[in-house]
């Protein structure tokens, strides 16, 4: 415990506990009287707190106060105090160190607990940016194309049967197709491990509550994808659009009717099939591509870039710029697309319906252009505006300066013999006002 002491002040001291004044007793008097005899300092400090310990407990003890229990819990508070300081100090030391921990694996956790916590964590953290992003400059693709298609061909092994597995016949009956809706999976199938029955379960349950037909549909989508299928199965796709294309666009989404128009562009029986098909399936599935590649650069599908924005680079394989008031490649694009739907009466209601689709969608390049477009055309108007005034008020003024200049100059000898007649006349006029004149 310390003890705060003041200079004796009148005799009278205080406690710093229990605030009870302290009267000094005899030792002080002592001290005192030691002190005028010209005593130590330091004799009369040891006496002056030995005589004030000797008071202060005195108080205390009628106060009731345990100084021993105080200074106790004292104690305890500071080694709290200790302790929590050097929690921290450890805490700041561990996070320090810990910038790179090395994972822990399922063997060194032995709490449950923690280790699911663990895994949810790992499924839940965003893959991390690997350190160089730059690709080789040579080739994007390492192996080129032999490899690509060696990974192409990967993806497309076949569809196992079970037993008794099959797709219907190319005369099937497809009326009741388009009345029946996607319900419960047969028990054979629902029981089957094939790829085929696997298939059928997980297309079900994607298309459940629509017809039948739907389903039938994108079954054979399936097949055909892949690198071999029944010999009619492209034929009984055909034959779908053919009968029942109304009904496939009322319930198929845009999805997919980019997937029917893919099969179109490998599959289709005629050249104008696949042609539009082909044509379609290049022009959508690289719109997939730069619009999932444009999410990064932070602006909205919507959102249309600035027009103060472009900077200066070139173009892969030497292309121009586009014009973007003038360039008239989109509706070229466009309309061939449509041009070459109308060739074929079996793919044309679906072309055609995904061409109006893309007309009336606001997320993707075409809309986005044709607002800059517009947003470009406004601004150009405006300043031909701006500069079509400011050419006006520099005509008028030069229109003006020229009727200055060819207008006669003044006659100064007739201003100046108008000036002196003036003069002449005021000298001899009256010089009051007429009502104010002298009466004679």
């Amino acid at each position: 415990m310390r003890l705060i002491l003041a200079r004796p002040r009148a005799g009278r001291h205080s406690c710093t506990m229990c605030a009870t004044p302290i009267k000094p007793s005899a030792p002080t008097d002592a001290a005192s009287a030691a002190t005028s005899d010209a005593a130590p300092a330091a004799e009369w400090v040891r006496d002056l707190a030995g005589a004030l310990r000797e008071t202060r407990d005195a108080r205390h003890a009628e106060a009731g106060i345990d100084m021993d229990q105080i200074l106790t819990e004292r104690a305890e508070q500071r080694a709290r105090w200790d302790a929590l300081e050097a929690a921290e100090a450890a805490a700041k030391k561990a996070a320090k160190t810990a910038a790179a921990p090395p994972p822990a694996g399922p063997a060194a956790i032995s709490d449950t607990k923690a280790l699911t916590t663990l895994i949810e964590e790992s499924l839940n953290d965003e893959e991390a940016e690997p350190p160089n992003t730059a690709m080789p400059q040579h080739v994007t693709y390492e192996g080129g194309y032999p490899a690509m298609l060696a990974l192409l061909d990967k993806r497309r092994a076949p569809i196992s049967y079970g037993e008794g597995e099959s797709l219907p016949p190319l005369d099937v009956n497809l009326a009741p197709y388009c009345t029946e809706i996607i319900g419960k999976v047969p028990p054979e199938i629902k029981s089957s491990r094939s790829g085929y029955a696997t298939k059928y379960r997980a297309l079900a349950r994607e298309l459940k509550g629509l017809p039948m037909l739907c389903h039938l549909h994108a079954m054979l989508i399936a097949h055909l994808r892949k690198e071999s299928q029944p010999p009619h199965c492209a034929a009984l796709f055909v034959r779908l659009w053919t009968e029942h294309s109304d009904l496939l666009l009322e319930h198929l989404n845009a999805r997919w009717q980019v997937s029917a128009i893919t099969t179109f562009s490998e599959h289709g029986l005629t050249e104008g099939q696949r042609r539009s098909g082909l044509g379609l399936s290049v022009l959508l599935n690289t719109m997939k591509l730069y619009e999932s590649e444009r999410l990064y650069s932070g602006a909205k599908p919507k959102q249309p870039h600035s027009t103060k924005t472009q900077v200066r680079g070139r173009l892969p394989l030497e292309m121009d710029t586009y014009s973007i008031v003038n360039g008239g490649l989109d509706v070229a694009l466009l309309g061939r697309l449509w041009v070459d739907a109308e060739e074929d009466e079996v793919i044309r209601p679906l072309a055609q319906n995904l061409l109006e689709m893309l007309n009336k969608d606001t997320r993707n390049v075409f809309r986005r252009m044709r607002m800059m477009r517009t947003q470009l055309v406004e601004m150009r108007a405006s300043r031909s505006a701006k500069r079509r005034a400011l050419m006006a008020a520099y005509d008028a003024a030069v229109e003006a300066e020229e009727a200055a200049a060819e207008s006669p100059a003044p006659d100064l000898a007739e201003i100046a013999e108008k000036a002196a007649a003036r003069l002449a006349a005021d000298d001899t006029g009256p010089t009051r006002h007429p009502a104010r004149q002298p009466k004679d």
